[in-house]
This record gives C-alpha cells, structure tokens and sequence, in this order.
C-alpha cells in the first residue's frame, strides 16, 4: 500500500534475471505494467515476447495499526 501511495521499488526474479521496477506514486489495483522483452520466446520466430504485471495492492489489518491512525484514516478518507 506504501509503495503504491507513494512509490518507490519493488525487485522480483524473472526468467531471465533479477529486476528492479520503479513503481511511481498513485499506482492503481489492478494497473498492469509491461516490460519489454522479458517474456517468452517464440518457438517458430524466435522474438522474445513481452511480460506483462498486473499490480496487487496488499491492505493492511485494521488491528495491526495504531488507533491514531486508524481515526486519521477515517476522518480524512
């Protein structure tokens, strides 16, 4: 949720190789990203394909935030 709001990175194992992705600020559940060339290769071409994310935005439990934030959310949201 943090990294979505505000951005930052994120670093995963591909197929290929280790990759860290910037993710920006204000990035929506559900919005997919591309990278170029990541994906699998075509069996009769040869061209390496596309890998495409979609983003999954994790919500944190209620109980595990402090009442003060928990009153700010609701206030402000």
């Amino acid at each position: 949720l943090k990294t979505a709001l505000f951005g930052g990175s994120v670093s995963f194992k591909t197929h290929k190789k280790e990759v860290s992705l910037k993710i920006t600020a204000g990035t929506k559940n559900g919005q997919k990203i591309r990278l170029k060339g990541y994906g699998v290769p075509n069996r009769k071409s040869g061209l390496i394909g596309d890998l495409y994310l979609e983003v999954s935005v994790i919500l944190p439990e209620i109980s595990t935030l402090s009442p003060e934030l928990v009153e700010l959310l609701k206030n402000e949201l």
